[in-house]
């Protein structure tokens, strides 16, 4: 603790299946109003044939008035070994790293005073895609129950900063029983 707020932790879980995973989080900051503004994490799964490091650093977290996060940026490296079956000796496993970092900026975040996120922008970027930067526009519906009901996500890709693709995707919560009699009776 560091003037009474949380300054980080440490979390191990062990599966069944011999994995573990192990979370560490460091370095928390936070504003006058004891609002975490940024953070360290560091996560490694364990497994037979596999091994995955993902260290995250957040940082600007910005808040409304009512205590919403409104805007942050996270800087994330994933990195590891997966072991694969040789194509030519499928008999042979080869050891297969991966070493990338991706960057998101996620502004004008707009929550419900029930809590639901109601719509966000985003701009990603990272190093196995160089030159290239995605923007996303987030939007969401929730019923009266506080459910998920439909969301609506805009991706434009751009290459060297010149739009090259939009793509847009609209989702739909399946009917529920209950829901679904209420909007016919």
């Amino acid at each position: 603790y560091l003037d009474g707020d949380l300054s980080g932790y440490r979390e191990t879980l062990a599966f069944s299946n011999g994995s573990t995973q192990e979370r560490t989080v460091t370095g928390a900051v936070y504003n006058l109003l004891s609002q975490k503004t940024g953070y360290d994490e560091t996560l490694v799964t364990r497994a037979p044939g596999y091994e995955f490091a993902q260290t995250t650093h957040r940082s600007s977290t910005l808040y409304n008035a009512l205590g919403q996060v409104t805007e942050y940026e996270e800087t994330t490296r994933k990195s590891g070994v997966l072991q694969e079956r040789d194509p030519v000796q499928p008999q042979n496993l080869v050891a297969k790293p991966f070493d990338w970092t991706e960057t998101v900026h996620r502004s004008s975040i707009v929550t419900s005073d029930k809590g639901n996120l109601l719509s966000y922008s985003e701009t990603r970027t990272s190093t196995d895609r160089p030159g290239e930067t995605y923007e996303v526009r987030w939007s969401g519906n929730y019923d009266d129950k506080d459910r998920l009901t439909s969301s609506h996500e805009e991706t434009d890709v751009l290459v060297q900063a010149a739009l090259q693709n939009r793509t847009g995707t609209d989702r739909t919560a399946p009917c529920r029983r209950m829901a679904c009699r209420t909007r016919r009776g």
